[in-house]
C-alpha cells in the first residue's frame, strides 16, 4: 500500500450536499451560476452578463464557473449605493 493511499483513507469523505468550499475554507462559500441567479431573482443569462461585463467576479474550476458569495454581497451593496 502506498503512503498517500493510507493518508487518504484517514480523511473524512466528502458528503453530498455539504459545501466543498466550506470544507476547504470555512466561511468562503462558492455558488453556481444557477444558485446565484436564484439568490438574485434573475435569470442565468443575466448572471453571465454581470460576469462578462465585470460587474460580478467569478472563478473557474476546470470548466465550472463559481461565484463567491462575498462577491454577490459586494455587487448588491454597490447597486444599492448607486441607486441611493
Amino acid at each position: 500500500m502506498r503512503a498517500s493511499a493510507g493518508k487518504a483513507a484517514n480523511r473524512e469523505p466528502f458528503r453530498p450536499g455539504a459545501s466543498l468550499a466550506t470544507a476547504v475554507a470555512p466561511g468562503y462559500e462558492l455558488l453556481t451560476v444557477e444558485e446565484t441567479a436564484e439568490l438574485l431573482h434573475v435569470g442565468r443569462d443575466n448572471v453571465y452578463y454581470l460576469i462578462r461585463t465585470g460587474q460580478l467576479s467569478s472563478i473557474k474550476i476546470g470548466k465550472l464557473r463559481r461565484i463567491p458569495r462575498v462577491r454577490i454581497a459586494e455587487l448588491v451593496a454597490r447597486l444599492e449605493s448607486e441607486s441611493a
